[in-house]
């Protein structure tokens, strides 16, 4: 039991410091980034599959349209057995990425949103020169020493 105690004291010496709150801060803020990161990259992975499934569905659509007589002939429920396989061809040609979207649309995605992050780090720092820039409106240093 002593020892637990010797480790709290020491836990709330460091934590009085700064020293332990400020590694509890950057420990926290990292998980929250990493699952901040996963929760987008899930997020643009759901995206990218929605996407390339309505278009392979609108793709198989148009193709099959142009073929003389349906494939289940003119009956009455031909546009239901047509609208199922087409969506059945979408759903084989999504999930085995025949079309090839998926890399294309994720290298895009990640080089819109490295332009955007860059952007918003700019535009941080600019705020953070201003900041410093109006707490600093006394002469400075080096005019004081002259």
């Amino acid at each position: 039991m002593e020892g637990i105690g010797i480790g709290n004291q020491l836990s709330e010496q460091n934590v009085s410091n700064g020293i332990g709150a400020n590694r509890l801060d950057e420990a926290v803020r990292a998980k929250d980034r990493a699952m901040q990161d996963d929760a987008g990259a899930k997020d643009k992975d759901n995206a990218i599959g929605s996407f390339q499934m309505l278009l392979a569905t609108q793709l198989v659509k148009e193709l099959r349209s142009s073929l003389p007589e349906g494939l289940f002939g003119g009956g009455s429920g031909a546009d239901i057995y047509e609208s199922w396989f087409d969506q059945h061809i979408a759903t084989s040609l999504a999930e085995s990425d025949a079309l090839g979207l998926a890399g294309m649309l994720k290298a895009g995605i990640g080089a819109t949103q490295a332009k955007v992050d860059a952007s918003m780090m700019d535009a941080a720092q600019s705020d953070e020169n201003e900041e410093s820039g109006s707490k600093n409106s006394g002469p400075e240093l080096g005019e004081l020493l002259r």
